[in-house]
């Protein structure tokens, strides 16, 4: 049975100093040598735990006979230990753990040795968190003194309290190698908001293409409990990072990311069980910005989108755009809501956005979908009012590949996906009567990208359709 809850937002100094006490198989060259200068906080809230012992081990992942250097320690609530491990650039990986092996009411008489079990006297009904991360040695003479790898944080909490989520998230980013997220876990409990909070990597805890999994600890002091989970997408990353890396959660976003339209941070109430693994899935998909001359594009699930508002000339109307661009033989498949007039804060009426001019084509150069919709507004606004036209619109892929999260196929977003929304919130009139302004897409503004609720209860149905249309 799980009874602690375990941390990781890591921090580990790589630095170079002397290594004279390291193992003899290290010792071939000074300029292969470098030092991880391994801390370990501490936390506690565990009742009557007053002092925890702790084993902090490091070295090679790939040979446990040699190179490791442990010890064991002892700490109160709120330590910080430490402990200076060799390192080999050649190396690689190098492991560090750090174990809780027995929490006491009082300091044990003798702790005995490294991974020999725990001093008598334990409180009961604990088993042994771990912490572990995967570090590649650097050699000194090429290491910034203040280089930052990793930092590690135990927290041991309220076992008769505590049940787990299983925290999966699945992003769909296209051809990413690389994405972090912040997690964490809160209550409605002014004394005790924070249950706990991370920042987890693709490439540490996934597939190190954007899907990632956390398990830790939830609250369910009476047997059951509603906590609140928040994921929040940090970036994403085109490549993977030459070194692994751990940032603490609530940190700047690290190095440059792919530009995207960033996504709001995922919300769930979800009711922890006492003693019990509760799995709790995220489906993110992102809406990549992509520049070029021509100006700001939209990269969805593999397709390539363009839209705007273009003011009409020469007796045309003005009109809303939506082009989508996807490789292969069929045609990306559109998706719009009603259009809706709103004046004032009140709609004025809703229009069906099919009377626009709709069509798809397979041709040498991929397949193509394009949504122009031109409605007739002026008799319909009011006058003296301040009026916007309201479209909503998404874009799907029209294959038969396994996607992980899945699409929207037939226009549906399930309730708690997160999936890109095309947006209109065009200005149509003021007081003095029609305005138009053109509006290419953008990050932000009348023409842009957001994302379905990830918190949302009933599925989000966008009930016109593009044709399907497939080629040879």
């Amino acid at each position: 049975m799980r009874r602690f809850a375990i941390l990781i937002t890591m921090a580990m100094a790589a630095l170079g100093c002397d290594t004279s006490d390291a193992p003899t198989e290290f010792d071939i060259d000074s300029r292969l040598r470098g030092t991880f200068e391994v801390e370990v906080l501490v936390e506690s809230d565990l009742t009557g735990a007053a002092t925890l012992v702790v084993d902090v081990l490091g070295g090679p992942a790939e040979h446990r006979a040699y190179g490791w250097t442990r010890e064991r320690l002892i700490a109160s609530p709120g330590d910080t230990l430490t402990l200076t491990v060799p390192c080999e650039s050649r190396s690689y990986p190098y492991e560090i753990r750090a174990e809780v092996v027995g929490a006491y009411a009082d300091a044990p008489e003798s702790l005995g040795d490294v991974l020999s079990p725990a001093p008598d006297g334990a409180l009961e009904g604990m088993t042994e968190p771990v912490v572990n991360g995967d570090l590649r040695c650097v050699a000194g003479l090429a290491v910034p003194t203040e280089l930052t790898l990793s930092f590690a944080t135990l927290s041991v909490t309220r076992p008769a309290e505590q049940g787990f989520f299983d925290v999966a998230m699945g992003l769909d980013g296209g051809t990413l190698k690389d994405a972090v997220w912040d997690l964490a876990v809160r209550l409605d409990d002014p004394e005790y908001p924070t249950v706990w909070e991370q920042r987890a990597r693709s490439t540490d805890y996934g597939d190190g293409a954007g899907n990632a999994s956390y398990t830790g600890p939830c609250f369910a002091d009476d047997g059951q409990r509603v906590n609140h989970i928040e994921v929040t997408f940090i970036g994403a990353y085109e490549k993977t990072f030459a070194t692994p890396q751990w940032w603490g959660f609530g940190d700047d976003v690290p190095d440059e990311p792919v530009e995207v339209w960033t996504p709001p941070t995922l919300r769930r109430d979800v009711t922890c069980i006492l003693n019990q693994a509760v799995f709790v899935e995220f489906h993110l998909t992102l809406a990549g910005a992509a520049r070029d001359d021509d100006g700001l594009h939209a990269e969805i699930a593999g397709l390539r989108c363009d839209a705007g508002w273009s003011c009409g000339a020469d007796g045309e109307r003005d009109a809303m755009n939506l082009t989508c661009r996807a490789d292969g033989q069929a045609a990306p498949r559109l998706f719009t809501s009603d259009a809706v007039l709103r004046c004032d804060d009140e709609v004025v009426a809703r229009l069906d956005p099919t009377a626009g001019d709709v069509g798809a084509v397979v041709g040498e150069d991929g397949a193509h979908a394009t949504w122009r919709f031109a409605p007739e507004l002026a008799s319909r606004i009011p006058a003296g009012e301040t009026c916007a036209l309201e479209l909503r619109a998404i874009a799907v892929p029209d294959d038969e590949a396994y996607r992980y999260p899945p699409l929207p196929a037939d226009g549906t977003v399930f309730a708690g996906d997160s999936y890109p929304v095309f947006t209109w919130d065009i200005p149509v009139s003021d007081a003095d009567g029609p305005v138009c302004a053109d509006a290419a897409l953008d990050l932000t503004g009348p023409v842009t990208i957001v994302y379905t609720a990830a918190d949302a209860t009933e599925h989000t149905r966008f009930t016109h359709a593009s044709p399907v249309v497939h080629g040879d």
